[in-house]
């Protein structure tokens, strides 16, 4: 992680340029601030609400202005207010089709939601979560400073000081002294957790927000290229990379992997009944819902998932793009308008028509679809045992990432008798077993960490088969990778 540069940051020609141009700073310097932000906390944050159809917003609002009794009348109605809020000038909302869904739908943006939750920090707290808060802390140094040194000695020395730790607590409970939280205690740590598990959901919004901009650049790309695929798919790769490697995607990807597990999710859930149970915690449980925080989490990283399959989508279609002349011809006519829709971007042009819906209302009885009975699922309910389970959760912390060191190996090795190897050649000998990730990987690696040529005008198909039996193949540019010893040895 970069160190932030304050200084820059906090210039007085930067904060001007942000609070002219920040959705956040302008939703919050708007004299309409206190109904945008009391409605956007009713009907997102407060229920943990994520896309809702418009339809169903339009009524949330008319009844919201109501129930306040708003006002400032505005000569614009609940819908057009919408429509105003998820423009480029405002965008405090997002406005799109959810896939298979042909009905209009808005969810809050992260800006607009950072500047709600600055709204919720100025309330006056009764009580303030500070022991967790500190021991967190410790607990983070004291791992950094444990975990980053390499010195066997001292992790022996370190691991020998818990187990006598952990001896003389076993001792301890042996003759009775058991340690046990404290009221305040239990209140603190409950309420750290609570503000956690918000701050994850907040997460979510960025992640998703930074592929879905990363899918639309993708988008604009395509429809100005004019290169080789192969130069564009390397720029995309390189981009979704960064993502992945950044702290909210790697976070993302370890709290996927942890709460994919069935395993896991049982023992979640168990932990969240038995602290809401615990008669400290029952009176200041309230309307936080904390009990529904899986199945938030859950909604999250669908839309952020949802999100990565559109860039797979426009991947394959661009990958997949045929050569016949009709269809040619159809996505350069295509190409051109999207092109000169891109141009037209931003500009302020006369209207000629204005429609009130952005489509033709027409419907034709046969346009409707016959009824079909629903397939009925009956899931059989496991019972479970009572025997203890030790629960792993270091699984949270561990990121199935491609091994970049085995990959190295199989490289070097094939290069021990012979000044260069072909990409093709390499997987004839070491066939693809993890799909895009590994192709990823060896691409990665030629760009960055080994002597290696990547030429994006010659293509070649490669196949690969997954565990599970199911095949893909991709074009991809030929790669060849160079015998750094040899080449030093020519050299001098």
């Amino acid at each position: 992680m970069e160190k932030v540069d304050l200084g820059n940051f906090m210039s007085y020609s930067y904060l001007t340029s942000l609070r002219k141009n920040h959705p956040a700073w302008k939703l919050l310097t708007s004299h309409q601030a206190p109904f945008i932000a009391s409605f956007f906390y009713a009907v997102f944050l407060k229920p943990k609400q994520r896309e809702i159809p418009e339809g169903k917003l339009v009524s949330q609002l008319e009844n919201f202005i109501d129930e306040i009794n708003f006002e400032e009348k505005s000569s614009f109605t609940p819908q057009e207010i919408l429509t105003q809020w998820s423009n480029s000038d405002y965008a405090y909302l997002r406005k799109y089709y959810p896939k298979d869904k042909d009905e209009i739908h808005y969810d809050l943006t992260p800006a607009a939601q950072k500047a709600v939750e600055y709204l919720i920090s100025f309330e006056q707290k009764s009580f303030m979560a500070t022991e967790s808060r500190l021991r967190t802390v410790f607990n983070l140094l004291k791992e950094i400073v444990e975990k980053s040194n390499e010195n066997p000695e001292f992790r022996i020395q370190e691991l020998e000081k818990q187990k006598k730790d952990i001896e003389n607590k076993i001792e301890g409970v042996k003759a009775g002294k058991i340690e046990i939280l404290s009221p305040i205690q239990i209140k603190d740590r409950f309420l750290q957790a609570m503000n956690t598990s918000h701050e994850i959901l907040s997460d979510f919004r960025i992640v998703e927000q930074n592929f879905r901009n990363l899918e639309r650049k993708l988008r604009e790309k395509i429809v100005t290229w004019d290169s080789g695929k192969g130069e564009l798919l390397h720029n995309f790769f390189e981009e979704e990379e960064g993502i992945q490697e950044s702290e909210q995607g790697k976070s993302f990807k370890a709290f996927s992997d942890f709460l994919s597990s069935n395993e896991s999710q049982k023992d979640f859930k168990n932990l969240i009944e038995q602290v809401l149970s615990m008669k400290e915690i029952i009176p200041i449980q309230g309307s936080l819902s904390f009990e529904r925080i899986k199945d938030d989490w859950m909604k999250g990283s669908e839309h952020v998932l949802d999100t990565l399959a559109l860039l797979s989508k426009q991947l394959n279609l661009f990958i997949n793009e045929n050569s016949y002349a009709e269809e040619r011809r159809i996505k350069e006519i295509i190409k051109n308008i999207e092109a000169t829709a891109l141009q037209l971007d931003g500009k302020n042009i006369k209207n000629f028509i204005e429609m009130k819906t952005f489509y033709a209302d027409i419907k034709f009885p046969m346009n409707k679809k016959l009824y079909s009975i629903p397939n009925k699922i009956f899931l059989d309910e496991l019972a479970l045992n009572n025997e203890e389970i030790d629960i792993d959760f270091s699984a949270l912390y561990l990121q199935l990432f491609m091994d970049k060191n085995k990959l190295k190996d199989r490289i070097n090795n094939l290069l021990l008798d012979r000044e260069e190897i072909s990409l093709k050649e390499l997987v004839e000998v070491y066939p693809i077993k993890s799909g895009l990730t590994e192709l990823l990987t060896y691409f990665v690696l030629a760009k960055r960490e080994i002597n290696a040529e990547i030429y994006y005008d010659d293509l070649f198909e490669l196949s690969w088969v997954y565990e599970n039996g199911d095949s893909q193949s991709a074009k991809v540019p030929m790669i060849i990778f160079k015998n750094s010893e040899n080449e030093d040895d020519r050299d001098g």
